[in-house]
């Protein structure tokens, strides 16, 4: 008599077990595909759903792109971990023809036609709003003479004559440069955007459900623009601007809206640096938390000298050098690490976005790498170019391919579709 094999019934397991599992689950992929197990896990999902219970496992950001082969109304999620590419529908309003400024706690930013910034999870198709353009300080909108809206952005250094007028097309190209929350959106009013604005990284900020932006006074007025990049601190709860100059100093935002001090500003790192090259980002270290400071630099790539007659707006640009700088706040100094001293971490870059993560939560991912999304103002706005994605060998000092040499899973033509892609850590809420 053959004896009977014994077969496990996921489906009988209690539903606080089954949401227990779930949240041991990485958000794409495995939780998602839970709830088509059967009937009980499909219930169990809608639970962990309704409760908003987070998933404890560590995941990589995610490279959001659209592409043809979806449609307008979907965008794809590419990881570079896995190689992986999930189809994410999404309303056609949403990302056609909207243009992408970053993304923040899991929630892109995009700029609709008036133009004013909206906020959307590309998961879950939720959406909030942020205040209007005309609400910023230094930003006017009036009717030209054909009866035309036109935006007036004013110089933010005392001179009320000095001041560029955009269309509504200029102006949600050229107005915004980057967004980063506190929090995620569901958390209401407890959610802080910091916003780099015009003109040349000007720095306002407002709590969702504010009717207009607050701008942020920095010591010394000629420290108000310039600013490259921001991040918000989890373990501080401070905001970090860095500037073109190299300086970086933390904002203070006070927690309650009803709060009436303004935000406290200091200095954390002085000026180093005359000269406006590459783009600029700052990175926390976790365990260390030492704050570094990249600069990446590109060139047109083309193989050849360009002509003085030709179009170099239509040449690809890429990324030709990374330098990495520990800030140095005591000593009031910036410097410069070494791969070995990454060795163990992988760096996100991009427009808009900035993570490092140690190396041991992801062995999927290749070490001491910086992986790469476009983040070049003279390409970002522009439609089907070559963008300039991959994965930086710090040590080689040389670009790769996002999943190395022999994988052809990652893709390279739905990049150059509209919008730029950026880097995104997936969430449900």
């Amino acid at each position: 008599m053959e004896e009977e094999t014994a077969v496990a019934d996921w489906s009988a397991l209690p539903e606080d077990i089954i949401i227990t599992v779930m949240g041991c689950l990485s958000v794409l992929g495995d939780l998602v595909r839970s709830g088509a197990v059967c009937s009980t896990w499909r219930d169990a999902y809608a639970t962990f759903r309704r409760l908003h219970l987070p998933s404890t496992k560590a995941q990589p950001p995610w490279l959001l792109y659209a592409c043809d082969a979806h449609g307008p109304a979907a965008a794809a999620l590419y990881c570079p971990a896995t190689g992986n590419s999930l189809r994410v529908p999404l309303p056609t309003a949403l990302l056609d023809g909207r243009p992408v400024i970053g993304a923040s706690q899991g929630w892109l930013v995009t700029v609709d036609e008036v133009p004013n910034l909206h906020l959307i999870n590309p998961l879950t198709g939720a959406t909030a709003a942020l205040p209007p353009i005309t609400t910023l300080h230094n930003i006017e909108r009036f009717t030209s003479r054909k009866g035309k809206t036109r935006y007036r952005v004013y110089d933010d250094m005392g001179y009320s004559e000095a001041s560029i007028v955009y269309s509504p097309a200029k102006a949600r190209e050229r107005v915004y440069h980057q967004v980063v929350l506190s929090r995620s959106p569901a958390e209401g009013s407890a959610c802080v955007a910091l916003l780099l604005h015009r003109p040349d990284g000007d720095v306002s900020f407002a709590r969702l459900g504010d009717e207009r932006w607050t701008p942020v006074a920095y010591p010394g007025q000629d420290c108000s623009t310039g600013c490259r990049h921001a991040i918000y601190d989890d373990a501080d709860g401070l905001f970090y601007t860095l500037h073109y100059d190299g300086s970086v100093y933390a904002i203070d935002v006070p927690r309650a809206a009803s709060a009436s001090s303004p935000p406290a500003t200091r200095e954390v790192m002085r000026s180093v640096t005359n000269a406006d090259n590459g783009s600029k980002y700052l990175v926390r270290v976790p365990c260390s938390g030492d704050l570094l400071q990249v600069w990446r630099f590109v060139d047109y790539d083309d193989g050849d000298e360009v002509e003085e007659d030709e179009d170099a707006e239509d040449l690809p640009l890429s990324t030709k050098h990374l330098q990495i700088f520990k800030v140095d706040g005591g000593e009031q100094k910036l410097v410069e690490a070494s791969a070995a001293s990454l060795e163990d971490h992988v760096l996100f870059l991009g427009h808009g976005f900035s993570a490092c993560f140690p190396a041991e939560h992801f062995p999927a991912l290749k070490p001491g790498c910086a992986y790469l999304a476009d983040d070049h103002e003279q390409v970002s706005m522009r439609k089907h170019c070559r963008r300039d994605i991959g994965r930086w060998d710090m040590k080689r000092g040389q670009m790769e391919r996002l999943s190395g040499e022999d994988d052809v899973a990652a893709p390279s033509q739905p990049w150059l579709n509209w919008p730029t892609p950026v880097w995104i850590t997936p969430t449900f809420y």
